[in-house]
């Protein structure tokens, strides 16, 4: 595991046994750690919408071969090819749900049951979590798309283990798909044809 890895998984570990030693209550924190919760989820919010303005702005169409996504064995999506930019806009609305569920659930667990620890969490780690997807490195801070930056991205590990690197379509897969590309244009050549008749 690399340093920044192990940072990563350390971090919380800090905050928590910091926030064990201290009442926040007491101490008249409260208010400000949920100023400064609101106040990242506002930031990383922000950040998105940025990464969004630049992918509309984007043309690029280079196509992307997006492996099929499994859950429990099961395929749930399958195999697909896409532009660049379709691909990118897929990852960032993916990014913006993850973020929004997260913080209901966060915002619910504090409101409703009293809960401190996920707040503190979210305030130290919502801007970190953020700035390392590689949509937010590629778009907001211009780096490359190559080497863990290239496309498709890795899914993320809820266990925050390595990612095995995906595995490019096999040529059986190409020629799949190059043929279903085929049909949906000649599907849609024939209904353009159809439509020029009738009129």
């Amino acid at each position: 595991m690399s340093v920044k890895g192990m940072w990563k998984q350390l971090l919380p570990l800090a905050v928590g046994l910091g926030l064990q030693q201290v009442n926040i209550e007491e101490l008249g924190l409260l208010i400000p750690i949920r100023v400064a919760y609101a106040a990242v989820q506002i930031a990383v919010l922000a950040t998105f919408g940025i990464v969004y303005t630049r992918v509309k702005k984007s043309e690029d169409k280079t196509v992307v071969h997006v492996p099929a996504e499994t859950q429990f064995g099961q395929e749930i999506k399958p195999a697909t090819s896409m532009p660049t930019c379709e691909y990118d806009m897929s990852q960032l609305m993916k990014l913006v749900q993850q973020t929004a569920i997260q913080g209901l659930m966060t915002s619910l667990m504090h409101f409703q049951w009293g809960y401190l620890f996920p707040l503190a969490i979210q305030v130290v780690m919502g801007p970190i979590s953020a700035l390392d997807q590689p949509i937010v490195q590629i778009y907001v801070f211009g780096r490359e798309a190559v080497g863990d930056l290239k496309r498709p991205f890795p899914a993320p590990n809820p266990f925050g283990l390595p990612q095995t690197p995906a595995q490019p379509p096999t040529q059986k897969e190409l020629k799949r798909e190059a043929k279903e590309a085929k049909k949906e244009a000649a599907k849609a050549e024939s209904s353009k044809k159809d439509g020029a008749k009738d009129d």
